[in-house]
């Protein structure tokens, strides 16, 4: 049996930053959040599609090779880029587990082929994420994987080596989107200006 103090027991109890159980049944059924209803892509070849697509796009594809420049490791990206298409309910979880290799072997070899190299993970970013226990097991899967490798249902080196890579130009910076940013996403009412 494990042993609990009182003083833990009591610590763990007054914790605000958990959901009370049925909190999800208190939400309106017309707005459901974008996770909640069925994934866009159920396939893992779809998903790669995709990925491929979005990552090849020229402002992402520069955003992505300039930020491997600067440091940024592979994972950091891979998450990025996955955690946020869960958000926007194109993936479920257990995709997004199935794409996280891919995707990491799709950012590093165009980083390899931009002759960048690459950082797979950032070695001192153990206490970053003490907070945040949402992704805890995704960021261990991500942490795991050494030597990312082709997929072998949907091979992307050839067409990694097909893509015409962005030359990156120091001296006049392109002004690129953020890579959590929407293309598609149409602005709010709050937005709307009146005159």
């Amino acid at each position: 049996m494990v042993d609990i103090t009182t003083d833990e027991f009591n610590e763990f109890a007054l914790k605000t930053n958990r959901f009370i159980p049925g909190q999800s049944l208190t939400e309106n059924p017309e707005t459901p959040w974008p996770w909640e209803g069925p994934p866009v892509f159920t396939s893992k070849d779809e998903a790669l599609e995709h990925f491929m697509n979005l990552i090849l796009e020229e402002e992402r594809h520069i955003a992505i090779l300039e930020s491997l420049e600067e440091g940024v490791p592979v994972m950091n990206l891979v998450e990025l880029i996955l955690t946020k298409s869960f958000q926007e309910g194109e993936i479920n979880p257990d995709l997004m587990m199935l794409l996280a290799e891919p995707l990491a072997f799709m950012i590093m070899a165009l980083g390899e082929k931009a002759d960048i190299e690459v950082k797979l993970v950032d070695e001192d970013d153990d206490d970053e994420y003490d907070e945040d226990k949402e992704f805890e097991s995704f960021r261990e899967l991500l942490n795991s994987i050494k030597e990312p490798k082709d997929d072998e249902d949907f091979p992307m080196q050839d067409k990694i080596d097909k893509v015409e890579t962005p030359v990156l130009d120091q001296e006049n910076e392109i002004e690129t989107p953020s890579l959590m940013e929407n293309p598609n996403e149409t602005p709010s009412l709050m937005s709307r200006r009146t005159e």
